[in-house]
């Protein structure tokens, strides 16, 4: 610090102040000025001049003492101050976010270099200017205006100690988003707010492509036939898609979200996962899957370990097999079909050529006793002749008493009966034959025309043992043209919907000595043959009707049903034929299903499940 007396030899110590304070050596230099003037334009002269003190002579030792210590002070903490203005100015300078300072009239008090490369504004567009003016877009700026008469008093608002996303200004006129960190601070008794503004375009084209991406991914996913999901360590499930939902029986992933796996997706105990407790390999593996209803279904799971969202999870897929195990089935059936019609086609031929020798036998026994019957009336009526004659007593007597031992009589009137119901039997024999041979028609890659009343009337006989205990069939065979069709197939539809026409009869009158009624029917409706059959049984309850030509359901116990009937009988007629296979049902009424099959063979209409 210096004391300079404004009177010098040769110099005045206003000049002199004055010089010191132009040097940039010495500027920072604190000067009092020492004089006996005490005017008021003595004072202001010498501050103006660049001092920071005025002392009065005559003065005080102790006094120069203390204002000296107090103006040292004060220098060393302006200079102190000046130090950290200047760390902070290159600091500000050097970060690449964008540091701002506006005072509680919204006017910028500082801009760093990072903002003029964000926004394009120099600092001398912005010092001193109001900041919402140059940076906020126009349809916005109202609301950030209605921010500062509360910010002026309480150094509060609504985004104060906040970090958030809006949109900013360039000087180009362009809009871009940033990230604005917002504080408040006082500087000269006044409210300040300091922004550290972030341009954040670069991670919102990242965040959109990200977005798109993970759309992308989760509309591929959505669109396969393939069930995902992932399990948590904690066997609840993370995630799923739309074929997983579809495959479990929900709508929504909310319904499994969070759930545990034993109870929707796995058919395993909850302490017995195969995977994470048995530490088995599952991949490709044949597994049942289990609906929210509780129902299983079969699929080809695998199960893989991931990384999902920074925790291990389990990636399962599984492959709906129901389709495929129905075609098995099918497959399995036609095989077993083929077989039992080449089988039952020899069967038909070894009893055919034996049938015929004892109906060409029967034929000639019927001649036979027809003309032996002639020929014993002329023995009777010779020994008539010998007993009118006498002398031939005893041959007479002979002749009689053998008569009466054979009995001739009951003879002459039993064996024509026993004629009639060998040749009816013999005609049972051969209607079975046909109808085996009809009911194992060879199957055939391509559509042939078949009589459709006959194909129905060979299976009601071959059907005949599993109905004739309990039902009476009526027939009411329309006048219908033939069907270009594979009939082989049909005749295993017919003959399944007649099955399970008398087992819902024999539920009803079983035990009861009771019969009920199979009607069976067939009528034209315009290109269209529509075959009906009809029982007097149980009827199909509301509750099971839209499952009824699901694969593998049954109602019935073991051993009587499989499952697959009704769902083979809905692939022959739909998909194979083009037709349609509905029923309707009354509970304790029965129940009547309806076929409709395209003249021409060719498709339609589709299937439909009704009730």
């Amino acid at each position: 610090m210096m004391l300079v007396d404004i009177e010098l030899p040769g110099m005045n110590g206003l000049s002199y102040c004055a010089s010191l304070k132009q040097d940039p050596r010495t500027e920072h230099i604190p000067v009092a000025l020492v004089t006996g003037r005490e005017s008021r334009q003595d004072v202001e002269a010498g501050l103006a001049a660049g001092a920071v003190d005025y002392i009065k002579k005559p003065f005080d030792k102790d006094e120069i003492r203390l204002r000296v210590r107090s103006q040292i002070r004060t220098h060393e903490e302006l200079r102190e101050r000046q130090r950290v203005e200047d760390q902070l100015r290159t600091v500000a300078s050097a970060v690449h976010d964008g540091i701002i300072v506006m005072d509680d009239n919204g006017l910028v008090t500082m801009w760093n270099d990072a903002a003029t490369r964000m926004f394009g504004f120099g600092l001398l567009d912005v010092m001193g200017k109001r900041l919402h003016d140059i940076i906020v877009p126009a349809r916005i700026r109202p609301a950030h205006e209605a921010a500062l008469p509360r910010f002026r008093e309480t150094g509060q608002g609504p985004v104060v100690g906040k970090t958030i996303e809006l949109v900013a200004l360039r000087k180009s006129g362009e809009e871009f988003p940033v990230e604005l960190s917002l504080a408040a601070t006082r500087l000269s008794g006044r409210w300040h707010a300091v922004g550290v503004v972030r341009d954040i375009t670069e991670r919102k084209r990242a965040d959109d492509m990200l977005r798109r991406s993970e759309a992308r991914l989760t509309t591929i996913l959505d669109r396969m036939e393939v069930g995902v999901a992932i399990i948590g360590m904690d066997r609840r499930i993370r995630w799923a898609n739309a074929a997983a939902l579809d495959l479990a029986g929900v709508d929504s992933l909310e319904a499994l979200s969070a759930q545990p796996c034993t109870d929707w997706l796995c058919n395993a105990s909850p302490d017995r996962c195969p995977v994470l407790d048995l530490g088995q390999r599952v991949e490709r593996s044949e597994r049942n899957l289990r609906r929210h209803d509780g129902h299983e279904i079969p699929v080809l799971k695998s199960v893989f370990e991931i990384d999902f969202d920074g925790e291990r999870a389990l990636l399962e897929t599984f492959v709906d097999l129901r389709e495929r195990k129905q075609l098995e089935t099918e497959l399995g059936h036609a095989r077993k079909l083929e077989a039992v019609g080449q089988l039952a086609a020899g069967i038909a031929h070894e009893i055919n050529t034996p049938t015929q020798y004892v109906g060409d036998s029967v034929h000639f026994l019927r001649e036979a006793f027809d003309a032996q019957s002639r020929l014993i009336a002329k023995y009777r009526e010779a020994v008539e002749r010998l007993r009118a004659a006498g002398g031939h007593d005893d041959f007479v007597q002979e002749v009689e008493e053998l008569e009466e031992e054979v009995d001739l009589a009951y003879i002459n009137e039993a064996v024509p009966g026993c004629f009639d119901r060998s040749f009816d039997g013999i005609d049972r024999i051969s209607k079975i034959v046909r109808a085996m041979k009809e009911f194992a028609h060879p199957g055939q890659s391509e559509k042939s025309p078949a009589d459709i009343n006959q194909a129905l009337a060979s299976t009601l006989t071959i059907a005949r043992n599993e109905y004739k205990y309990v039902a009476d069939v009526e027939t009411a065979f329309g006048e219908i043209p033939l069907v270009l069709c594979h009939i082989g197939e049909l005749n295993q539809v017919f003959l399944n919907l007649l099955v399970n026409a008398a087992h819902a009869i024999s539920d009803v009158v079983g035990g009861t000595g009771n019969r009920g009624v199979i009607r069976v029917s067939t009528a034209v409706d315009g290109d269209d043959v529509v075959i009906e059959i009809q029982d007097t049984g149980s009827g199909i309850p509301e509750s099971i009707r839209d499952r009824v030509f699901d694969p593998f359901f049954t109602t019935k116990e073991v051993g009587r049903g499989s499952g697959q009937g009704l769902a083979i009988a809905r692939s022959v007629v739909v998909d194979k034929h083009g037709g349609s296979i509905t029923f309707d049902s009354v509970v304790g009424e029965g129940t009547t299903f309806r076929i409709r099959l395209p003249i021409d063979g060719g498709p339609r209409s589709q299937g439909k499940k009704q009730a």
